[in-house]
């Protein structure tokens, strides 16, 4: 109870500096742009006084609503202020200017923000209709998705098709460069990505969002629509939990946001800037035109420069050096990013089990195409088990999902709290441990299917070291032993344990201790194929690895199945005998270090830019067969330092 009390205060101390770091900026730059001084006589025809046959998409900056069906969500005055995000109605929104929404739904159809409903999405596409039988050339991006953690509405796509088929824009990379105009009479435009942290922290959030953005092509060179969210997300085990206090400590700073945009030098990478409880400033900063003059005295239009170069450097630039300082000293590690990396030549299934005590995390499984990866965030303490699910479909008798490794048995992508079957290879971490330290380990425990790194991201002074079973062990797994799909090679290896179910190989009844059970033929298989590695019960000694929590900044690990490891050469040139003998998932591995290295020895994992690709997907609702392409929101890497894990930036 006493640490935990002692985290929030921690935590609130954390907000209030970060709370007067904006105020400072926005005091020293102000919030001034080229078009900050545009307001449209009419925000419900805003585009048609801009000029249809002039404005081309990618020229716009649509003001966007986060979780925009939500105004009646829930319960009044019990449930209602932890989800609602919204105060009008959707058709109010777009009244009002707005010209983006996200609305979320569950498979009844009904509009939902996580487990709390509202009403049937038939009242999302009323209002958008009526809204587009009232004016004459709007246009409005619609972000239709399935909420995590539901399933899909059944048929969703054809009745999407059936009640906006005359409004949908049919999606082609040239849509972008079309005016207004152009695309009439069809009004509605189903194409979105987006970054998105899950903090409370505002100027972690806006330093995330200008970094995020700052890497994007410019807009008039996308082939989508790239949002940046002005929001702020409460965080379960903080006092404040509602959506409005929480999301209101970065609401106000919309037009800064914009401002530092331009003095960056990324201000036509801007498209879309959503926000809860839109209001009509919002829509007016979004609506402002881009162009005119620099925004503060030594700043050229164009010059990318640090946050705090206008007004007084040494007082904000000053400000927000503590603020950094302030977020690396701190004890309290608030949360633990989870990177999650596919570098296999085929499609992954991630699947995520928190231990009993911990929390679930956002998503309990999910899909990961080659070179694609997603971040997940974990409050402290957790512990938990990751693993990767692979030739998975839907069963073509029963709809149900199902994997040939690794399946959880839920039927569904979402594990919902199962665990995988073995055989699997499990990366398992326990984070912030006696309260100071993380635990982790890659395990063969129950069996192997592919191979898996598990490398901190940052804090190499601390001692913190990769751990990996990075050999294929399906090409050496003995014939009792191996899993084999339908006219297919081994596609896992069981445990002897999984295999036989004898005590003496699962380590139980009178073999239940580390005295009674060591290693057998079978488990010293696995343990030569990968040294680091769990190889049965009791490999504790040279496949545990710790970490202080602290000294990785927020926590960051990168799980990456099947590894490949080019860019980080080992340690005097030698390869690791771990591979001796064995063949590698990927062709192109090279390896850390000795096998029998102490753990300090092993080169440490602090840079992982340029192994792996940063877009992330999830499954899109409306499928390309409707002629559209729904990219789904692509979660962001970033954590409570504000440091990005990935890059060290």
């Amino acid at each position: 109870m006493g640490g935990q009390c002692s985290k929030q205060v921690q935590h609130c101390k954390a907000v209030a500096y970060e709370k007067r770091a904006l105020r400072d900026l926005l005091d020293s730059c102000g919030a001034a742009f080229p078009g900050s001084d545009h307001f449209p006589a009419d925000r419900k025809s805003w585009m048609s006084a801009l000029g249809p046959g002039e404005l081309r998409l990618h020229q716009i900056v649509w003001p966007g609503t986060h979780d925009s069906a939500t105004d009646s969500i829930g319960i009044p005055c019990i449930t209602r202020p932890f989800a609602k995000c919204q105060s009008f109605s959707v058709y109010g929104q777009l009244c009002l200017g707005a010209r983006l929404l996200d609305v979320r739904v569950q498979k009844d159809r009904r509009v939902c923000h996580g487990s709390l409903v509202s009403y049937p999405v038939d009242r999302v596409l009323d209002d958008v209709k009526r809204f587009l039988e009232e004016t004459k050339h709007e246009l409005v991006v619609l972000e239709l998705r399935t909420e995590f953690g539901h399933e899909d509405p059944p048929d969703f796509d054809k009745f999407l098709v059936e009640r906006l088929g005359d409004f949908l824009i049919p999606h082609d990379e040239a849509v972008f460069a079309k005016t207004v105009a152009d695309v009439l009479p069809r009004r509605v435009v189903c194409c979105l990505r987006d970054h998105w942290i899950d903090t409370d922290l505002p100027m972690t959030k806006f330093e995330n969002n200008l970094r995020r953005l700052g890497e994007q092509n410019p807009a008039a060179k996308r082939g989508y629509f790239y949002r940046v969210e002005n929001t702020a997300t409460p965080q379960a085990d903080n006092p404040v939990v509602c959506v409005r206090p929480v999301t209101g400590r970065i609401r106000q700073y919309a037009r800064l946001f914009i401002s530092q945009a331009f003095k960056k030098g990324i201000a036509d990478r801007l498209q879309v800037l959503s926000a809860d409880f839109i209001d009509g400033d919002f829509v007016d900063a979004c609506v402002g035109e881009a162009t005119g003059v620099p925004i503060c005295d030594g700043v050229r239009a164009g010059e990318v420069t640090p946050i705090g170069a206008c007004g007084s450097p040494s007082w904000v630039g000053g400000r927000l050096e503590s603020l950094r300082r302030f977020r690396r000293t701190s004890n309290a590690v608030l949360s633990t990013t989870f990177t999650v990396i596919n570098n296999c030549g085929y499609d992954v299934w991630p699947g995520v089990l928190a231990n009993a005590g911990s929390s679930a995390l956002d998503s309990t499984g999910f899909a990961l195409a080659p070179g694609e990866s997603r971040a997940l965030f974990a409050p402290l303490p957790w512990s938990g088990r990751l693993w990767a699910r692979t030739l998975c479909s839907a069963d073509s008798s029963s709809g149900r999902f199902v994997c040939a490794t690794g399946d959880c048995g839920s039927g569904a992508v979402a594990c919902g709290g199962a665990g995988a079957v073995p055989p699997a290879t499990l990366a398992e971490f326990t984070l912030g441990g006696a309260g100071t330290t993380d635990f982790y380990d890659v395990s063969l425990v129950d069996g192997f299917n592919l191979p898996v790194l598990v490398a901190p991201l940052g804090g190499a002074g601390a001692g913190c070291a990769a751990t990996w079973c990075a050999a294929d062990v399906n090409a050496v797994c003995p014939p009792e032993l191996r899993v084999a799909a339908a006219g297919s090679a081994a596609v896992a290896c069981k445990s002897a344990c999984g295999a036989f179910g004898t005590a003496r190989y699962c380590c139980s009844e009178e073999f239940g201790s580390p005295a009674a059970c060591g290693p057998t033929p079978y488990s010293e298989l696995f343990k030569t194929a990968c040294p680091r590695a769990y190889s049965y019960a009791y490999d504790d000694a040279s496949s545990t690895f710790t970490c202080p929590t602290a000294a990785v900044p927020g926590g960051g690990y990168a799980v990456t199945f099947c590894p490949e490891t080019t860019s980080l050469e080992p340690k005097g040139g030698d390869r690791n005998p771990e591979a001796t003998g064995l063949p590698s998932a990927n062709g192109t591995m090279v390896f850390f270090g000795s096998a029998n290295s102490a753990a300090g020895d092993v080169p440490y994992l602090h840079q992982f830019g340029g192994v792996f690709a940063l877009p992330k997907r999830r499954s899109p609702l409306i499928p390309s067969s409707v002629s559209l392409v729904l990219v789904a929101r692509s979660m962001g890497v970033s954590d409570a330092s504000g440091v990005d894990p990935l890059t060290n930036r």
